[in-house]
């Protein structure tokens, strides 16, 4: 029979360190947001006082860790009545980390997913109200557990939540080109061909022996200043966000995990790209870039060298996470969906709780189609 424990302080998670990294090298979940890494600097540094541990663990009456669901808790109040929310770690709208799931070997599935089922009913009146779940992939672990509660009359909604864009990494730099449009070719090269004829340029992956602490704050900078241009205000959440990509670098760097890409011009970093190296994957999270190169689209020049980079380096695949921006689709040509899941217990707080989000929800579609509206007859752009 298998056993549930909540691991619910700072000190059981590092407890827990070599166990999850165990258990995620057998696992079939691939995002590297599922690290002990990410999830350990996220807490330390992103949560609140309304928030607290909640990793669940399943486990064979020998001890042997099966499954880990990296939840925290939190209060959230439905018409003046506390309602215990279940979230991932790290799934928040500020730090958007996708692939979201259960830690738990193919093998395993189904046996920790009835187990999971049964604590839950178990626990159902006094250790959470919802469980809102936020970029689960489409096939992921979790998906069995959410038909388990389904299947047991808990009410389920899912919803699509948006697309990560991807590309399937051939074997050399010239088949990919091969694979754009006519159009696209020549702009990646026009693009590297305008930047050559200002200044001298180079771009290179941040490597042992390099200066992480300066490329780190270079490119928290240019990240910034990217947005800055585009009127986004700064606020303290951003410093902590910050912070957290400067941890999670300096961890992932030590294991050989961090894939920043730097993008020198005369001898001064003008574009930044932040990104992971996964099994034998590529996940793309964050660019930064000088606005005053942006004339020499050093972005989308130094997103190209990434990928000739991904793919003298024999990786697999290129994932641009989620977002339809159009820059991503200028290289990359399939996506993959991610979706959002709520899960309501079977009680009044549930209930409330749902209907007070319902309410919100029409607010404001109601107040958005109303602004589109007038501006619709004044002519004013939307």
């Amino acid at each position: 029979m298998l056993q549930t424990r909540v691991v619910s302080d700072q000190t059981g998670l590092l407890d827990l360190k070599n166990q999850w990294h165990e258990l995620l090298a057998r696992s079939n979940a691939t995002s590297p947001f599922l690290t002990w890494e990410w999830i350990s600097s996220w807490w330390r540094i992103m949560s609140d006082k309304n928030q607290e541990l909640f990793v669940i663990c399943v486990m064979t009456e020998s001890g042997e860790l099966l499954a880990i669901v990296p939840f925290l808790r939190k209060v959230d109040r439905a018409c003046g009545i506390p309602a215990s929310i279940l979230e991932f770690i790290g799934a928040d709208d500020d730090t958007c980390a996708d692939y979201m799931d259960l830690i738990v070997s193919h093998r395993d599935l189904d046996a920790v997913a009835d187990s999971l089922l049964q604590y839950f009913q178990r626990e159902g009146t006094e250790k959470w109200d919802v469980i809102l779940l936020s970029g689960i992939p489409q096939t992921g672990n979790f998906r069995t557990l959410v038909h388990r509660f389904a299947a047991h009359k808990y009410e389920v909604r899912e919803q699509s939540l948006d697309a990560c864009p991807y590309i399937d990494l051939p074997e050399k730099w010239e088949d990919y080109l091969s694979g754009l449009s006519k159009k696209s070719r020549y702009n990646v090269g026009k693009k590297r061909r305008n930047l050559d004829q200002v200044c001298k340029n180079r771009f290179h992956l941040l490597v042992a022996g390099d200066d992480l602490d300066a490329a780190l704050e270079r490119n928290c900078e240019l990240q910034k200043k990217r947005l800055e241009m585009k009127g986004i205000d700064r606020s303290s959440k951003d410093t902590r966000f910050y912070e957290l990509q400067s941890a999670v670098a300096r961890e992932f760097h030590r294991k050989g995990w961090l894939f920043l890409g730097v993008l020198e011009a005369n001898g001064r970093t003008v574009a930044s790209q932040y990104a992971f190296r996964w099994r034998n994957k590529v996940f793309h999270y964050q660019t930064g870039f000088d606005p005053e190169f942006e004339r020499y689209s050093v972005g989308l020049i130094s997103t190209g060298f990434m990928i000739e980079t991904a793919i003298g380096e024999k990786l697999t695949e290129y994932d641009f996470l989620r977002g339809r921006e159009d820059y991503k689709y200028h290289w990359a040509k399939q996506e993959r969906e991610i979706f959002s899941c709520y899960i309501g217990n079977k009680n009044y707080r549930s209930r409330l709780f749902t209907r007070r989000t319902e309410l919100i929800r029409t607010i404001k579609t109601s107040t958005r189609n109303l602004f589109r509206g007038d501006s619709r007859r004044t002519g004013t752009p939307e």
